[in-house]
């Protein structure tokens, strides 16, 4: 395990030992490990654990709605243990996580106009960065969390894109916390946030306007009707209220946590946006020449800017210190996307137990991985040799 361990130390910072080599304060007994990278591991041995690595056993064939068989073991296991060491606030989102692939997969999925157009999709619930659960999704056998809900015995139908929401919902401790799910309006449904409201899980997000139930009074076609900035319309149907709203554009949205009353309103400093033979009116009647002003807009488009972008931010800070390397196996893939998220996930529980610690008062991320990397070699070369220890 111990060359295992050292191995991640190179995946997760493969800068990292020439930076520790330069310090002036290294530990004497360490220096010669830093002067050459060959002291830790040879490069040879380095290829040889990334070819024979594996996590499950070995199997003659899988069906192809099992494709990410190989990772299930280890995926399983960082995932409960994602959910038992930091409880997410009230507010998480729902959205996808693309892993770039270019090779021949039938699983890829191709989403033009996406930083990642082409690669593996995952769908991920989180908050504030941190991954709280995930699904592996495929191009061709659906969301493969689909079927996964037995104890679903609700009269309303959902569709399989509802029930991989709906499973990955279940994960949060709702019945001890209450929680507000945002997603955008290719999650967004009214049986969907019919049935979580059953769950005690309240949810706000966009929706497009042939969402399934959406009502017909407010699919309004933007070219055809000019609305004054800040018209509010809004329809109960059942227990979710569906809003249409004027602001640079029409935006539909599906809420159970909001009203669209007086008092549900919140102060946001918004920039003057861009103007267009359609907005021109609008735009000046509001901003006038000013280009930041202060408005009162509804509480649920500021709650769903506010908190739509948990799972983005896990995919910016991935993209930071990424440890995907070209390989021949596809899995792979998968294992160091999950190796980036569980980095991810540690960077953020030490930030909530050591707030002050000063790589965080700067965000020097990279200050935390040399921390990371120096742990790992340090706990790698002692279980080697445990005559140093």
């Amino acid at each position: 395990m111990g060359s295992a361990e050292i191995c991640f130390c190179f995946l997760v910072t493969p800068q990292t030992l020439r930076i520790l080599s330069l310090q002036e304060n290294a530990e004497s007994m360490y220096i010669n490990w830093f002067n050459r990278i060959t002291t830790f591991m040879t490069l040879r041995m380095f290829e040889q654990i990334k070819r024979f690595f594996h996590i499950s056993e070995p199997v003659r064939s899988l069906p192809r709605c099992q494709w990410y068989h190989k990772l299930l073991p280890l995926a399983d296991e960082l995932q409960q243990r994602f959910q038992q060491y930091l409880r997410p606030a009230s507010a998480v989102a729902i959205d996808e996580m693309m892993i770039r692939f270019v090779g021949r997969s039938f699983h890829t999925i191709a989403i033009p106009g996406k930083p990642i157009p082409l690669g593996y999709k995952v769908l991920a619930l989180g908050e504030r960065g941190y991954t709280f659960g995930y699904i592996f999704t495929s191009r061709v056998e659906s969301f493969a969390g689909q079927n996964a809900i037995s104890e679903y015995q609700n009269p309303i139908k959902l569709s399989p894109t509802s029930l991989a929401v709906l499973k990955l919902c279940l994960q949060l401790p709702y019945e001890e916390n209450r929680f507000t799910l945002y997603c955008d309006n290719y999650f967004s449904n009214i049986p969907l946030f019919q049935v979580l409201r059953t769950f005690g899980i309240s949810a706000c997000g966009t929706a497009r306007i042939n969402s399934a139930e959406f009502p017909k009074v407010l699919k309004v076609d933007k070219k055809k009707v000019t609305l004054l900035w800040d018209t509010l319309s809004a329809v109960q149907v059942r227990e979710v209220l569906a809003v249409l709203w004027q602001d640079n554009n029409l935006v539909r949205l599906l809420t159970t946590a909001h009203s669209c009353q007086e008092h549900d309103r919140k102060d946001r400093y918004r920039r003057r946006p861009r103007e267009t033979t359609c907005n021109r009116a609008a735009v000046q009647g509001v901003w006038g020449p000013q280009a930041h002003r202060n408005l009162s807009v509804p509480a649920l488009t500021a709650d769903y800017n506010d908190n739509m972008g948990g799972v983005d931010i896990a995919d910016q800070r991935r993209t930071y210190y990424a440890t995907q390397l070209r390989v021949a196996r596809n899995w792979m893939l998968l294992f160091f996307w999950l190796l980036d998220t569980t980095v991810i996930n540690a960077y953020i529980i030490e930030h909530e137990l050591y707030p002050t610690h000063r790589a965080y008062k700067k965000d020097l991320r990279w200050k935390w991985h040399e921390d990371l990397a120096w742990e790992l070699v340090k706990e790698g070369y002692y279980e080697l040799n445990p005559e140093h220890a």
